[in-house]
């Protein structure tokens, strides 16, 4: 037999116990970047990041879109042979 669940140990008191945790936490870093140097080192890193991305990103986008455009003419080109060649009954 299983012994039944007391209080402390529920479900519920756990998810509780987590959310006052994580409560906790979230005041503790609000208070930690409400300070002007914490919170310009993090803007700092946050705009840097945002850049580097960018600069990571630009290249692979200025190859891919103009590749799908290309990649849906070609392939509205291979499905207007398709229909002619259809309609012609030449193709099953």
């Amino acid at each position: 037999m299983m012994p039944a669940l007391s209080r402390t140990r529920s479900v519920y008191t756990l998810g509780m116990k987590a959310k006052a945790l994580f409560r906790k936490w979230d005041a503790a870093l609000i208070r930690y970047f409400e300070r002007p140097g914490p919170r310009k080192v993090a803007e700092g890193l946050l705009w840097t990041a945002t850049h580097l991305e960018t600069l990571f990103f630009l290249p692979f986008r200025l190859f891919f879109v103009p590749m799908a455009w290309v990649l849906d003419r070609h392939g509205r080109k291979v499905q207007e042979i398709r229909d002619r060649l259809r309609d012609k009954g030449n193709y099953s």
